[in-house]
């Protein structure tokens, strides 16, 4: 099996980025650079299994692209380096939890997007030097913030290395999804996901999606000490659709029950008091209700009741706590105001 560009170019990279020429001598009985070497396989190669490029590619690939001091050495002391290489590869080969993470499709997923969050922002960073390096050579002068000049050819050189730094993420982006393909992919995704669904996420979660969106899903624990509990996770993060029904449940709110509001209306220039408003439901949808006071002409208001983290059913008059009022799968109604009294 190949390597595959993007896991050369990384390997590569890693490689040429040790510090092979400074400490060439440093240890005794060693070949030159043999410990670097392993150093540089044991940090970059963590991947290495049956299923990833073969042994041989990997090692002709380190010492090909060693630096230049190590490369030009004997050919009896490059066929040390290949045994060398292939005695750590092999170690590796052997660890029972090495590379683990690296067929974990959730963690390659967040990774993934760490590189193109970075990407996206070097390249804003690109476009701001470029606004900078125009302004200098129109004759604007720059400076930094000890008053020290800054020149076209300093723009240039931060421009270059963004440059490079986009490289490299790009580079690492490439290796992780070539690691996500050789795990399947992403089995899930917000087209085979719905709401109601019940789903199984990482961490033996069970849980009921409340929300998908284009990346993550919204989903309530449905078991355990944390049930009830609202959290977010990525698609990758699914494990197993459990329930693919997509359940549409109704809220339980009907038309001509009251609830009891504390609201302010002001009294003078500068003075608020507080009353007590009872508001009626006059009309109950599937997904919204429509609820008017029933003493004076006031306006009908309209609200879409949702469910609390504990399951219940509730719905806001307005941005007052106190005026959230819930209801249970039964129909007893909290806050409910009949006949001028308040039950509970």
């Amino acid at each position: 099996m190949n390597v595959c560009p993007s896991l050369n170019r990384w390997i590569v990279r890693q490689i040429e980025q040790s510090d092979v020429l400074n400490a060439m001598s440093s240890t005794p009985g060693m070949p030159l650079g043999g410990v670097q070497l392993c150093r540089s396989l044991s940090n970059t190669c963590e991947v290495i299994r049956p299923s990833s490029p073969s042994r041989s590619s990997l090692v002709m690939l380190a010492v090909r692209h060693l630096p230049v001091g190590v490369r030009r050495c004997s050919l009896s002391m490059r066929r040390a380096l290949k045994n060398i290489a292939k005695e750590v590869i092999s170690r590796i080969e052997r660890r029972p939890a090495g590379g683990a993470k690296y067929r974990d499709v959730a963690y390659l997923d967040r990774r993934i997007k760490e590189c193109k969050r970075e990407i996206r922002a070097r390249k804003k960073n690109i476009i701001h030097y470029e606004e900078t390096l125009a302004a200098i050579e129109n004759g604007k002068v720059e400076k930094r913030l000890g008053g020290t000049l800054i020149t076209a050819e300093t723009v240039t050189g931060w421009m270059e290395h963004e440059y490079e730094l986009i490289e490299k993420a790009m580079d690492k982006q490439g290796f992780l999804e070539a690691c996500v393909d050789q795990c399947g992919g992403i089995q899930f995704h917000k087209d085979n996901v719905k709401i109601g669904y019940h789903v199984k996420v990482k961490g033996d979660r069970y849980a009921e999606v409340i929300g998908a969106g284009p990346q993550n899903i919204t989903y309530r624990i449905l078991t355990g000490g944390a049930k009830g509990m609202v959290l977010t996770a990525a698609y990758a993060e699914i494990t197993e659709v459990i329930q693919a029904a997509k359940q549409t449940e109704t809220h339980p709110f009907t038309v001509g029950e009251r609830f009891t509001a504390e609201q302010f209306v002001q009294d003078g220039a500068h003075r608020w008091k507080p009353v007590r408003v009872t508001y009626e439901i006059i009309k109950a949808g599937t997904k919204t209700i429509q609820l008017k006071p029933i003493d004076g002409d006031g306006k009908i208001i309209t609200r879409k009741p949702k469910k609390s983290y504990n399951g219940r059913w509730c719905f806001a008059l307005d941005d007052n706590y106190r005026n959230i009022f819930y209801k249970a799968e039964s129909t007893t109604v909290e806050k409910v105001v009949k006949d001028g009294e308040e039950s509970a």
